[in-house]
C-alpha cells in the first residue's frame, strides 16, 4: 500500500544574475527508508543520476543548460513511501537539501521536510 506520491518543489524559480546557464544541481533526501521511492522527469539537456544509499538519495543533474531546464527537472521531483502506513509518510521525517552551481558560485542551501 501507498501512501502516495508528494511533489518535493514545484514551481521554482532559479536566478543567477551572471550566468543564464548552470552545470549541476544536487537534491539529497537525508533520513530515507526501505520503501522510499525518488522518481524524476528526464530532459535531454542534462544527464540525471539518482545514487541509493541506506538512509539517503542523492539526485544529480549534470549539464550546461538554461536555468528553466534545472526549474523544470528539480520541480518533477517526487518522493512516496510504500510502507504502507495512510495518512502520513512514515513516522520518520526526512530532509531534503537542494542546491545549484552555474560552475562558478553555489548557491545557498535550501532545506525542506517532509
Amino acid at each position: 500500500e501507498s501512501a502516495g506520491r508528494a511533489r518535493l518543489a514545484e514551481n521554482i524559480t532559479i536566478s543567477d544574475s551572471d550566468n543564464r546557464n548552470l552545470t549541476e544541481a544536487t537534491m539529497t533526501v537525508i533520513g530515507a527508508e526501505r520503501g522510499d521511492e525518488l522518481s524524476v522527469n528526464s530532459v535531454r539537456d542534462v544527464t540525471i543520476e539518482v545514487l541509493e544509499q541506506t538512509g539517503l538519495f542523492v539526485l544529480k543533474i549534470v549539464g550546461s543548460a538554461a536555468k528553466e531546464v534545472y526549474a523544470t527537472v528539480l520541480s518533477s521531483v517526487e518522493f512516496q513511501t510504500t510502507l504502507g502506513r495512510p495518512n502520513k509518510l512514515s513516522s520518520k521525517e526526512r530532509y531534503v537539501t537542494t542546491t545549484v552551481t552555474d560552475g562558478l558560485l553555489e548557491s545557498n542551501v535550501i532545506q525542506v521536510n517532509v
